[in-house]
């Protein structure tokens, strides 16, 4: 029996590990970059940032690479959008970090914005 639970609690472990390193790697951060364009969603919660400063990072081989994109359905939604209109605004600088694996509309999708400064 305790052999058992030890070899669950092994294969638990090892289980998550795998989960973990996918997702650490299932991202990819852009070049700093300056947000000069914003487009929402034509009825649907979601927005597009256009970048200028760096070549886009592409990961997952979009179809279409000429902005980053983002559904209100997508984890983070509401963060990430704040962070893309102050940085729209005040034009700071910002690092995109996108999906290596997941596109929206044809688009990379964006995981994260880091605001520098």
């Amino acid at each position: 029996m305790h052999r058992a639970i030890k070899g669950v609690a092994i294969s638990v472990i090892v289980a998550t590990s795998i989960a973990l390193s996918s997702a650490a790697l299932a991202q990819a951060t852009s070049g700093q970059m300056i947000i000069n364009n914003m487009m929402t969603g034509w009825g649907a919660d979601s927005f597009a940032i256009q970048t200028y400063g760096y070549t886009p990072v592409n990961p997952a081989n979009c179809p279409s690479s000429d902005y980053y994109q983002v559904d209100g359905i997508d984890g983070g939604y509401k963060t990430l959008y704040a962070a893309a209109l102050i940085a729209y605004t005040n034009r700071t600088p910002v690092y995109i970090v996108v999906s290596n694996t997941d596109c929206r509309n044809t688009r990379p999708k964006i995981i994260g914005i880091t605001l520098a400064k």
